[in-house]
């Protein structure tokens, strides 16, 4: 898998998306929402700061700060999407338990909130990646696909502070294959339902070990 994103011919007969696709590919008016990592990362990132110089106090103005900005997201989503407007609601509600109760907080706990949330939106994104790729939205897949793989990538940082190889290449894998979505350009069409795939199986595993 890993060779074929990176270009190696293989000589079949394979479908491939037109690169002219990509300039009628854009995300239709009525897309579902899509939340960039960056936007929880900045709070989360200034938490972690504050409360590893004993700023608690500060730290839960900024875990409070993501609660608000993520409840901001979820009357966005799609209203099929019962599961992930309950799993972003459960992290919102965690989030603010964890800032009222910040003075008895350990780190583990911040880390552990981070990284559900960013777990939680990285399922919601790759769902929506597949979805889209099904409905031969092209430019909606891969702008999902490279939100999952942020949100991924992220989650995996908070949960361990290392990335899991495996899990590194199905991130990378889906960045590349989403950029080439988004721009129009040429992809075989074999690829991308595998990377789909790899990267929904690479979260849920994230999501077992949060469960545990």
């Amino acid at each position: 898998m890993r060779h074929q994103l990176h270009g190696l011919a293989i000589v079949l007969l394979i479908t491939v998306i037109p690169a002219a696709v990509g300039a009628a590919a854009s995300a239709p008016a009525n897309a579902p929402a899509q939340v960039s990592a960056g936007f929880l990362e900045q709070p989360f990132k200034r938490a972690e700061s504050y409360f590893r110089n004993g700023q608690r106090r500060l730290a839960a103005q900024e875990i409070r700060r993501a609660a608000v900005i993520l409840r901001a997201q979820i009357p966005r989503l799609p209203k099929e999407a019962k599961d992930d407007r309950a799993a972003l609601e459960a992290s919102a509600a965690e989030l603010d338990n964890l800032a009222r109760s910040i003075a008895k907080a350990g780190a583990k706990q911040l880390d552990q909130a981070f990284a559900r949330t960013h777990y939680r939106l990285a399922r919601y994104h790759q769902r929506l990646a597949a979805a889209a790729w099904s409905k031969k939205e092209f430019a909606e897949a891969g702008a999902n696909l490279q939100h999952a793989a942020m949100h991924l990538s992220r989650a995996a940082a908070w949960e361990s502070h290392r990335l899991d190889p495996a899990r590194q290449a199905a991130a990378r894998d889906a960045r590349l294959v989403g950029a080439q979505l988004r721009k129009g350009t040429a992809v075989a069409a074999t690829k991308v339902g595998p990377v789909i795939k790899r990267l929904g199986e690479e979260i849920e595993a994230l999501g077992r070990k949060l469960r545990k």
